[in-house]
């Protein structure tokens, strides 16, 4: 399961190793709250550096959370996305991945 840290400077979302369909429900309950809980924040920025598998349905996932931040005016920013994440969103059209590591 993801972990949300905050600090002083930022708030994380740090992705689990493992994002599949399996995690998406409760992942999905993280994500919400972390939106909720520090929108006022202005920014919340995505760890993928321990990710090693992501499977289509968890890029739903994040791609629903990226457009829901984004209406409520929270920037995304994303940090050490692995080239498989990067790929898998490519093929998907996704180009928010793109962000400086």
């Amino acid at each position: 399961m993801p972990v949300v840290k905050v600090t002083k400077k930022q708030v994380s979302i740090v992705l689990s190793a493992e994002a599949t369909i399996g995690n998406v429900e409760a992942d999905t309950l993280l994500f919400r709250q972390a939106l909720e809980d520090h929108a006022d924040r202005g920014r919340i920025v995505i760890d993928a550096g321990a990710l090693e598998e992501m499977d289509t349905a968890y890029l739903q996932l994040v791609r629903c959370f990226v457009k829901s931040a984004r209406a409520a005016g929270v920037g995304i920013t994303f940090c050490n996305t692995p080239e498989p994440m990067r790929r898998l969103a490519k093929l998907y059209g996704v180009d928010w991945c793109d962000s400086p590591n």
